[in-house]
């Protein structure tokens, strides 16, 4: 996979993140016709969160202290 691809997911999943957890927490989510909701609030919450999490990890492993974390020796 190309770099500019890693880098392109990166700034496509940061604020999708922040636009899952916004509407987790203004309850801004489907709902069925009677009122109960299609997806938790919570799970919204949570795969916010975890969206927001793939870039720094991204990030954390294109750097160089990422890089011996991972075993790479010719730096």
């Amino acid at each position: 996979m190309s770099r500019a691809y890693g880098e392109g997911a990166a700034l496509l999943f940061g604020p999708m993140g922040l636009v899952m957890i916004w509407q987790g927490v203004t309850g801004n989510v489907p709902r069925y016709p009677l009122g109960d909701c299609l997806v938790p609030r919570w799970l919204y919450i949570l795969t916010g969160i975890t969206l927001l999490g793939i870039p720094v990890l991204y990030i954390f492993l294109r750097s160089e202290t990422g890089l011996k974390f991972l075993g790479a020796t010719n730096l």
